[in-house]
């Protein structure tokens, strides 16, 4: 174990003690995050204040007041108060802001505007005031938008309203206008017909709906249904980039290694075993250090799930096992790899065999988060290398996974491990000294049985 150690620490030392690995690992992310801090704080976006007459043109002036009242109620629009939303309430308003489009970042803190009504007549001299700074922007509306006999799905012409802005306008300032002028057609439309616009707004309000799920033992949990589906995907992409990304690393230094018959000399000191299994724990400890620079984003994120009732600390801790499993497996396939050839071509080729079997938990993602217990997920959270990423899926679904298979899958996947390990030495041993032509995995397989 002496030499073993040894090689693991002539491993990280030769990759995180570097200038490069310093700057590029530590520095760099620690400058991009001061960065962004320095923009969000010296730089914010600052509108212009929005302040002027805002021209109208509609039949009968219909539009007139209901503009002056959506204008109204964005300037006065109260601002959410955090520390009062439900975790269903925040979770909620975060999918919804995922789905969709960027917020406006720089809304105008003074909105002043009057709604002048306009003659069509005059529509020409407005634009011409637009342009030079005496009217801030015209509204108009066609007779067809307030017709409900168009059908708006069949004929855009009738369901649409014009604004028409200055030529610097700021993006805040143009849809702060569109998004007034689509409320007071609707209003006005609504009037119309002869109904109040705030009873018609609260009668057609999309209620929330709360799905509380019943936990055997009598407890309650309330259900949050777009995190809850998109959960078990991001736990197993974590494992997914983190293993792939240092598993990498393992492939490219044996190659390089090989290939300068660094390795001859470091055999004649060493065992093919230790050597091996000394490079898993070497860049197992430099993944550790690159995954805290930058698993900050990972971490918000488990302790938000967990804050939430999403997930347990039972369940972070069991992701972080079957972390080390799928490093181990993966670690073990790449190094059994990076040994038998001698050049990233050649890698490549072998690869895709692999990379396409690791791959298949994404795929089977679906059905494995609907149905954790059903018979596509019990039989391949045994099947090697699959067993970590299977079970991660499994674990944070909604239907929980019985304690004597959780129990299984870390005896299985951890004796799988070795296994894998025990294979990528045999091929190693052979492997790290032959040049020339790459084997196929016919030839690989007989390496293993060679004494």
């Amino acid at each position: 174990m002496n030499k073993t150690w040894s090689v693991a620490w002539r491993e990280f030392r030769h990759t995180v003690l570097t200038k490069a690995f310093f700057f590029g690992v530590i520095v760099a992310p620690m400058v991009f995050l001061a960065v962004l801090i320095a923009i969000s704080v010296f730089l914010k976006p600052e509108a212009r204040p929005l302040v002027g007459d805002v021209g109208v043109v509609s039949p009968g002036n219909a539009l007139q007041a209901p503009l002056q009242q959506a204008l109204k109620e964005t300037s006065n629009s109260p601002k959410i108060k955090i520390d009062a939303l439900t975790p269903s309430d925040a979770s909620a308003m975060l999918m919804e802001g995922a789905m969709a489009s960027p917020p406006n970042t720089a809304l105008p803190e003074k909105i002043d505007l009057t709604v002048r009504s306009v003659k069509p007549e005059d529509v020409d001299a407005v634009k011409d005031g637009i342009r030079e700074g005496t009217w801030t922007a015209l509204v108009i509306a066609e007779a067809s938008a307030l017709d409900l006999n168009n059908d708006p799905a069949d004929d855009r012409k009738a369901n649409r309203v014009k604004v028409y802005v200055s030529p610097d306008s700021p993006p805040s300032h143009t849809e702060l206008l569109e998004d007034a002028a689509r409320t007071a057609l609707i209003e006005a439309r609504v009037i119309q017909e002869g109904m109040d616009p705030t009873i018609v707004q609260r009668l057609t309000a999309t209620p929330w709906a709360d799905t509380v799920r019943l936990i055997e033992g009598g407890d309650e949990k309330t259900e949050i249904g777009d995190l809850r589906r998109f959960l078990p995907m991001a736990f197993m992409i974590i494992i997914w980039l983190t293993t792939f990304i240092s598993g990498n690393y393992l492939l490219t230094s044996t190659i390089e290694e090989k290939s300068n018959r660094v390795m001859e000399v470091l055999l004649s000191a060493v065992s093919p075993m230790q050597l091996m299994t000394g490079k898993i724990i070497g860049y197992a400890m430099v993944t550790a250090v690159m995954v805290a620079m930058f698993s900050s984003l990972a971490i918000a994120f488990l302790i938000m799930a967990s804050v939430l009732d999403l997930i347990t600390p039972m369940q972070i801790i069991l992701l972080c096992i079957y972390l080390v499993m799928a490093y181990l497996m993966v670690a073990a396939i790449m190094a059994g790899i990076g040994s038998a050839v001698s050049d990233m071509r050649d890698a490549q080729t072998l690869l895709g065999p692999v990379s396409f079997a690791v791959m298949i938990p994404l795929f089977l993602s679906p059905v494995v988060a609907e149905e954790p217990n059903g018979i596509v997920a019990i039989v391949t959270s045994y099947i090697p290398p699959l067993t970590p990423f299977i079970m991660v899926l499994r674990l944070v679904a909604t239907e929980p996974v019985p304690a004597i298979e959780i129990w299984l899958s870390l005896a299985w996947g951890f004796l799988c491990a070795l296994g894998l390990i025990w294979l990528a030495s045999r091929i190693f041993r052979v492997g790290v000294l032959m040049q020339g032509k790459p084997p196929n995995p016919i030839q690989m397989m007989k390496w293993i049985s060679y004494r």
